[in-house]
């Protein structure tokens, strides 16, 4: 029998419904939100309360190598700071050894954020790479959509 567990080597990323090529690291893939506390009384005594609040945003970084004939995220961001609208998806499939979809997180978001590519140095042999943060507004994860569906 194929072991099912997600590997952590066996991942896709992609914006909008198109795959993001030569992906090799993905961070950040976390949901939080806020928790609100409330107090009332009751016979006299204080109570309190905390009760699940709204989404927090947060950050996802890619990074993939550097590559000819690769188009950049450079042209999306250069498009956010002028003010076009963003507001996209970003899923990332994870798979078992068998490759078989394990999970799919799918994450909306309306920009990167920053753009990193790695350290240049003469002489040295190492795949330059660029890095990608890109701010999230929210979260469908099959967990959550379980719980609250």
């Amino acid at each position: 029998m194929a072991d099912k567990r997600a590997l952590a080597s066996r991942f896709k990323v992609t914006i909008d419904g198109h795959q993001v090529p030569n992906v090799t690291e993905v961070s950040g893939l976390t949901l939080e939100m806020d928790v609100v506390e409330t107090t009332d009384t009751k016979d006299g005594k204080i109570l309190r309360h905390r009760l699940p609040g709204l989404p927090k945003a947060g950050n996802i970084t890619l990074t993939r190598n550097l590559q000819a004939g690769q188009m950049g995220l450079e042209k999306w961001m250069d498009a956010t700071f002028h003010g076009l609208p963003a507001g996209s998806t970003l899923a990332v499939q994870i798979s078992d050894s068998g490759g078989d979809e394990v999970r799919t997180l799918n994450f909306t978001f309306g920009m990167i954020k920053s753009i990193e590519i790695s350290a240049l140095k003469a002489g040295d042999a190492n795949v330059g790479t660029e890095k990608a943060t890109i701010e999230h507004t929210g979260a469908s994860l099959p967990i959550v959509d379980l719980i609250l569906g």
